[in-house]
């Protein structure tokens, strides 16, 4: 009997299992951006083999996975780089004066590498968690809430009026950060991105030649206050508050 080639058989059984096993040291982004810009996915539960290798943690409570979900995915205007932002199900209790807050990633990317990411929670108690994403650079979280007065002796919450949380984010020079996380300079740039969509002439010279770099910026008004939405104005002055 030759044993020799029963043993090689068995290490070669052995090493095609372990391979298939391990997961590859370099996650694979082509298969990553094809997954999220097929919209038939969006209302399926994100497969482990695809968020894992965007560094998200298979998450475990009594034995059940939190499935991870995606709430967005677009591309920007290269139509090369996508903004995705994942869900996890699943709410992290907090105290009980405390509201539960959910998981959530953000990431920009490609097909050849990984740009920008970002994770974080929000409290949440009334979905749907609404997106917006503007101007190719501002990421608008938003959920309504209602306003909840804690009783501490009875242990009761009495419930009033709904109001709207914002979380907000910026696409600013290969980064996806909250605005609080950006220096007063940055912020300067970010929010005259708003003015720059709307073609605004700058007196300033750095603002000029900083968004003289890009192809859609179109220098044509001395004022473009009448194309400003709502939310380019509560941005806006979101921000300015920051840069005091």
């Amino acid at each position: 009997m030759n044993y020799g080639k029963y043993v090689l058989l068995i290490l070669l059984f052995v090493y095609t299992r372990y391979a298939y096993a391990q997961p590859s040291g370099k996650p694979n982004f082509t298969n990553i951006y094809n997954y999220f810009s097929d919209q038939s996915n969006y209302k399926k539960q994100v497969p482990s083999e695809i968020y894992t290798q965007l560094g998200i943690d298979i998450f475990k409570i009594d034995g059940d996975i939190w499935p991870v979900q995606i709430l967005f995915a677009v591309k920007k205007e290269n139509k090369q780089d996508i903004v995705i932002l994942l869900k996890r199900d699943g709410e992290s209790a907090g105290s009980f004066a405390e509201l539960p807050k959910k998981d959530l990633f953000l990431f920009i990317l490609n097909k050849e590498l990984m740009i920008a990411k970002n994770a974080f929670q929000i409290e949440t108690i009334d979905e749907p968690i609404q997106i917006s994403f503007t101007h190719d650079c501002f990421l608008e979280i938003s959920t309504k809430f209602q306003e909840r007065e804690i009783d501490r002796e009875n242990f009761e919450i009495k419930k009033g009026l709904y109001y709207t949380k914002y979380e907000d984010f910026a696409l600013f020079e290969n980064k996806i950060k909250s605005f609080s996380d950006y220096s007063k300079n940055d912020l300067r740039m970010i929010r005259n991105h708003i003015f720059a969509r709307y073609g605004y002439i700058f007196k300033s010279k750095d603002l000029n030649d900083y968004f003289s770099k890009y192809s859609w910026y179109k220098p044509m008004n001395k004022n473009v206050d009448k194309f400003l939405t709502d939310r380019d104005k509560r941005i806006m002055n979101k921000i300015s508050l920051l840069e005091k």
